[in-house]
């Protein structure tokens, strides 16, 4: 039987709030630090438009082989402050650091046996998180791409058809997205 507990670090000035799943037994628990895909994400992974449910999938398969996660609501999604359209690559990446640092922190956790998982722009994420030097014991990588950052941008952007000039949000979806 695994737990769940409510876990909360400042980034910036912004609060941010995620779900740190420990599995069962005795800690402190070797864990990752779960970073999700891009768009306005919950800690599940979920967009409030298409639930996938990738993160809190992955923490539960996760606590199964013993090993402890956190999860967390970016900035201005779900219970974190902050304002998501106003968030950048680099503000995303400091907020990472700020709950790999807290995670690290937890006593519940072996901080010499932590991980950073990125699924998408997560895994850019991890991948630039590491390059600053953050002491880790190894890195996954989920679904990264495979093309230059300004080729899957373009990509994103243009939605479901070519004409659409709204990302994350077809011009065909409706009701349209208010971020």
């Amino acid at each position: 039987m695994t737990s769940d507990r409510e876990l909360s670090f400042t980034s910036a000035e912004y609060r941010l709030v995620g779900t740190l799943t420990l599995p069962d037994g005795p800690g402190p628990h070797p864990a990752a630090l779960l970073l999700p895909g891009s768009g306005p994400l919950n800690r599940d992974g979920d967009h409030r438009r298409l639930r996938l449910g990738i993160q809190r999938d992955l923490a539960a398969a996760l606590a199964a082989a013993g090993v402890a996660s956190l999860r967390y609501d970016r900035r201005g999604v779900g219970d974190s402050s902050g304002r998501f359209p106003h968030t950048g690559f680099h503000d995303n990446v400091d907020d990472a650091q700020a709950a790999f640092a807290a995670l690290g922190a937890d006593p519940a956790v072996d901080a010499r046996a932590l991980f950073l998982v990125g699924h998408s722009e997560g895994a850019l994420t991890v991948t630039a998180l590491a390059a600053r030097g953050v002491a880790t014991a190894g890195l996954v990588l989920l679904s990264g791409s495979g093309r230059p950052g300004a080729e899957v941008l373009r990509w994103q952007a243009a939605g479901c058809c070519p004409a659409c000039p709204r990302p994350y949000a077809c011009c065909c979806a409706s009701p349209a997205p208010t971020w």
